[in-house]
């Protein structure tokens, strides 16, 4: 109920589980990102930090899958969410300005990366948004 009375879904406590949808299809998105490079080490990891021009690519690759798999579960778990959350978006930050540099393309690869790299910021803002109010009730607690 709002302060006039007024019923909203939100504040009726659908807030919750739009917390743990958001959070269970954010973590979804980096998740799947770390299990392709599980699968695929040399040619989805390795090979895309040696592409990106990265220094020690099999280091920073082994880096960046752990991180892939293990902070979107903790994410998603709503456990240490505000912290994972910002872990989430530096790292997306870090990789959109590696990996997305749409201004040095041309031609078809330019679209794609530059909606890439306005997609990771809208990515970021939703997790910002989550490490500001929190997974809401349906999380894990430390």
């Amino acid at each position: 109920m709002t302060a006039t009375g007024a019923r909203t879904s939100i504040a009726d406590g659908q807030a919750d589980l739009a917390l743990l949808v958001g959070r269970v299809m954010i973590g979804l998105l980096f998740l799947a990102a770390g299990l392709l490079k599980v699968t695929d080490f040399a040619n989805a990891a390795v090979a895309s930090m040696v592409r990106s021009g990265l220094p020690a690519p099999t280091v920073v690759a082994a880096l960046v899958t752990a991180l892939e798999v293990a902070v979107p579960l903790l994410l998603m778990a709503g456990f240490y969410a505000r912290p994972a959350a910002v872990v989430l978006a530096l790292f997306t930050l870090a990789a959109t300005f590696v990996a997305h540099r749409f201004w040095e393309f041309g031609g078809a690869a330019w679209y794609g990366q530059f909606f890439n790299f306005w997609k990771n910021l809208a990515v970021m803002g939703g997790l910002f948004v989550l490490a500001a109010i929190g997974p809401g009730r349906y999380a894990m607690r430390p």
